[in-house]
């Protein structure tokens, strides 16, 4: 028997093969992207009782990425659980990010940091909702 390939091996292949542009990502956000595959790998198929662990790791990777990959991170919610868990995990990734900002005084206050927060927790908007 063989070993399923890891999310992360597969998320990129499983984002292009439902029509995401992969071009403009850097080789940061390809690694970003992979580790937050990881993840959302954590939280299924079986499920945990506290999803903060990833929640929490996920906020920190989306702040190293390019906002195009913004989106794509959350799809992948979908690559490891089902296309329903984004919305109800991606606003738990939102309300850490901003956490993470009031943690950081020179981002907080800063109307650039407050933008970035609000721009990822409407990431998603004007970006087909592909299903399988």
């Amino acid at each position: 028997m063989t070993a399923p390939v890891p999310h992360c091996q597969s998320a990129l292949g499983w984002l292009e093969a439902r029509g995401w542009d992969l071009g403009p990502l850097t080789h940061r956000d390809v690694d970003a992207l992979a580790a937050i595959a990881h993840c959302w790998q954590l939280l299924w198929p079986f499920g945990v009782a506290d999803p903060r662990p990833a929640v929490d790791a996920v906020a920190c990777l989306l702040d190293g990425c390019q906002e195009v990959a913004w989106p794509m991170a959350r799809e992948l919610v979908a690559h490891a659980g089902e296309w329903h868990h984004r919305d109800e995990v991606w606003p738990m990734v939102v309300q850490q990010f901003v956490r993470r900002l009031a943690t950081r005084p020179d981002s907080f206050f800063n109307p650039e940091g407050l933008e970035r927060a609000r721009r990822i927790a409407h990431c998603h908007e004007g970006h087909p909702q592909v299903q399988p």
